[in-house]
């Protein structure tokens, strides 16, 4: 009886452990779509590193490349395509994501 009181206390804590490391990686992930939806719409006041992290992030973890062009400064024009099909991703892998706490990036499960 012991062992099965542990065993459900452990998966209590394991599941919540899990959703706290998701709902940190959706944020990440959000985040960066908002760069790139604020650099599509052409705001002011973005930092071009920014943008460039936040391509450089979503190609790495979607493996979706991006029609932007790039120069010795980087790549900071994300196209509306770009955005399309990185919110599309999210859409369809949102519950495969997870953040690594050792490496301080997200993955994708599975």
């Amino acid at each position: 009886m012991k062992n099965i009181v542990l065993l459900i206390i452990f998966t209590i804590f394991f599941a919540n452990a899990k959703q706290v490391e998701n709902s940190e990686a959706r944020h990440i992930y959000m985040e960066n779509l908002n760069i790139v939806k604020q650099s599509v719409n052409n705001k002011e006041g973005l930092m071009l590193k920014k943008v460039s992290s936040a391509i450089d992030f979503f190609e790495r973890l979607t493996l979706i490349k991006s029609e932007s062009k790039g120069d010795f400064i980087g790549r900071y024009r994300p196209t509306k395509n770009d955005l399309i099909n990185w919110k599309r991703w999210y859409k369809s892998n949102k519950e495969k994501l997870f953040w690594d706490k050792t490496k301080k990036q997200v993955f994708v499960s599975g």
